[in-house]
Formats: structure tokens, C-alpha cells, sequence
């Protein structure tokens, strides 16, 4: 009986914690994303410190309660941040490619995990340039002869921003989680 107390205690402390971390993380996340209405030069910049903020709800709590974190800071984002193409770019990138990543990082081919994370990042990055022409009404033809090139420049600041995140888990987990001591999955 009193082992069966302990263990609903001890759940009860693991669920507060997780809330409460969770919070912790989408309050940070959101106000990163609000930040950019004070600094425009960080619009790219401060969603993707955000979505890294994602990592150790990943580690953590694990893929699901991550993806409620995301949902989270995206409607947040949506309606308390100033700067809204910064929200779009958490929302249609930076807030959900952790999140991604170690879904596609279990995939044992080097190379297959390269093709998905490059066409994911190449459908996201598309796709956010065209909601910036609805919502901002930027021209159509502003990349017009230098989209291939904007494209190949993206793409290899995909792949160094691939690896940094990738360091950053390898930080969190051998630095910075021995720090918080956190326990909770």
C-alpha cells in the first residue's frame, strides 16, 4: 500500500514537473518570437533559437508532449507576435523540425535521413516564401531570376544549421541536462 502511494507520488511530481517545464519552455519560445517585433534583423534568427528550445522538450517528455508545445507557441505566435513572418517561420519550420529530426535520425542510412531532412526542408522553405507573398504582398517576380540562387544558399545554411542542432543535443544531453537534473520520463 504505502509502495503504491510513493508511485502516485512520485507521478503526480513527474506530471507537475513536465507542466511545468513545458511552460517554461512555451512562454521562452513565444516571447523569443515577440521579440522580433523590437528586433527586425532577428526576424529569422530568434524562431529558430525557439524551436531550438524544442530539443529538450524532445528529450524529456518525449515526441508527443513536444508536439503539443509546438502547437502551443505556433497559435501564440500567431496572435500575440508583431512581426508575423516570424511566426510563420516557427510555424512552418523552426518550431517543428526537432521534433522531425528524430523521427527522421531513426532512419539507420545516412544518406536516406539527408534526402528527407533536405525535400522536407526545401517544401518548408517554399512554402513559407508563398505565405509571405499572401500575407505580406510581396511581389511575385522579387526572386525571379535569383530564386536557384536563394535556393542553394538555403540549402547549405540548412545543412550547417543540420549539424549545429545535432551538437546542441549532444550539449544538452552531456551538459546541460547533468545541470537541471530533470527525471522525467
Amino acid at each position: 500500500m504505502a509502495a503504491a502511494a510513493v508511485r502516485g507520488e512520485c507521478l503526480n511530481r513527474e506530471k507537475t514537473l513536465a507542466v511545468a517545464f513545458g511552460g517554461i519552455i512555451t512562454a521562452f519560445s513565444v516571447i523569443l518570437i515577440i521579440l522580433t517585433g523590437l528586433f527586425p534583423i532577428a526576424q529569422l534568427a530568434l524562431p529558430t533559437m525557439a524551436g531550438m528550445l524544442l530539443i529538450a522538450a524532445v528529450i524529456e517528455f518525449g515526441l508527443g508532449r513536444a508536439a503539443l508545445i509546438y502547437i502551443a507557441v505556433s497559435l501564440l505566435s500567431l496572435f500575440l507576435a508583431p512581426d508575423k513572418g516570424s511566426a510563420i517561420y516557427y510555424i512552418l519550420f523552426f518550431g517543428h523540425y526537432p521534433i522531425l529530426k528524430n523521427i527522421i535520425e531513426r532512419i539507420r542510412l545516412k544518406p536516406v535521413q539527408w534526402i528527407i531532412k533536405i525535400v522536407l526542408f526545401n517544401i518548408c522553405a517554399i512554402s513559407s516564401y508563398f505565405a509571405a507573398l499572401k500575407i505580406f504582398g510581396i511581389p511575385n517576380d522579387m526572386l525571379k531570376y535569383g530564386y536557384p540562387l536563394v535556393l542553394l544558399i538555403i540549402n547549405v545554411t540548412f545543412i550547417v544549421y543540420d549539424i549545429a542542432v545535432s551538437r546542441l543535443v549532444v550539449f544538452y544531453i552531456y551538459r546541460i541536462r547533468k545541470l537541471l537534473k530533470i527525471k522525467v520520463r
